[in-house]
């Protein structure tokens, strides 16, 4: 078992205490309302890989579309405070997208799964982390780990995605960190607000597309109407020593209603090799938070960070 952390491990022996657990198997087998009696302030309830994750600021939903697999994707997240449902709004796909790739013209994520190779919730008195793992939907070889971590004390959850190429791997697209909400009248955001490596801050109507360094620290969606915003802000980006790059960036994209990391992104053909070996990770909060005004958005941040 591979934990994150000390802490992660004493969570782990108390979830095993309390319901008879020997090992990760036991948590892919426990029912839901053995899982709810442990959490004191974190709940968690329905089937398998379609978890309700319910904390005193977010309600997050896990349940399949009918044009997505039995994965574990986040498909909603519902802000209490501000009333506000993150959703892509389509039978076909998730608010959470990444990550993806493409060999040909279309790219596929990991909300295909039907379900994930492994997986396995951990619970603790004030957390629960789901943790994934499988090959990447239509592209053989590049292997995919990814987790969450839902939270009591904020309206935030942590999470982790990786890309490993367990042999040379050809492709067009390779993303992380993609979420979208969804587009036309039904979009409640009015303003999108950016930092750079050095903590430099951007705020701007959401008019049109950005693409801004993959370095970019952190990345926001506001609503001035609604008083709220949801962010992805990186803790850590770690694309090893030689990484094969092409057309790498941070993107707002569509109208936009949605951003994502670019590692990859090649016309094609021909394709960009990704040898044997390549690493490709990134670790990021996505945090909901109150906005009175977009301008206010970095200093809400940075204060967020420092709590972390």
């Amino acid at each position: 078992m591979q934990l994150s952390d000390g802490s992660a491990f004493v969570l782990w022996m108390a979830f095993c205490a309390a319901t008879g657990a020997a090992g990760m198997e036991g948590l892919d087998t426990a029912a839901p309302e053995e899982i709810s009696a442990v959490a004191e302030y974190v709940r968690v309830s329905g089937e398998d890989l379609a978890w309700r994750i319910d904390t005193p600021h977010l309600v997050v939903d896990l349940s399949k579309n009918p044009g997505t697999g039995r994965s574990g994707q986040i498909n909603t997240i519902y802000a209490k405070e501000a009333s506000v449902l993150l959703t892509r709004d389509r039978p076909t796909s998730t608010l959470h997208l990444s990550p993806n790739a493409a060999v040909g013209e279309n790219w596929i994520g990991i909300n295909r799964w039907d379900p994930p190779a492994k997986y396995h919730l951990e619970q603790g008195p004030r957390r629960v982390r789901l943790e994934r793992e499988g090959e990447m939907p239509g592209a053989p070889g590049l292997h995919v780990t990814t987790a969450y971590e839902f939270f009591a004390t904020e309206a935030a959850l942590l999470v982790e995605e990786s890309i490993e190429a367990k042999q040379d791997v050809r492709v067009r697209l390779l993303r992380l960190c993609e979420w979208s909400v969804t587009d036309g009248p039904a979009n409640p955001f009015t303003h999108v607000a950016w930092a750079d490596a050095n903590g430099k801050t951007a705020v701007k109507r959401r008019q049109g597309e950005e693409v801004l360094p993959l370095t970019t620290a952190w990345q926001a969606f506001i609503s001035e109407t609604k008083r709220f915003g949801f962010a992805a802000v990186v803790e850590r980006l770690d694309l090893g020593e030689t990484p094969v790059l092409r057309n790498q960036a941070t993107h707002f994209a569509g109208l936009p209603h949605y951003f994502y990391r670019a590692l990859i992104i090649g016309p094609g053909p021909p394709l960009v090799e990704v040898p044997r070996g390549s690493r490709y990770a990134i670790r990021y909060w996505l945090y909901c938070f109150r906005a009175e005004q977009a301008a206010q958005t970095g200093k809400l941040i940075e204060a967020f960070r420092r709590r972390r």
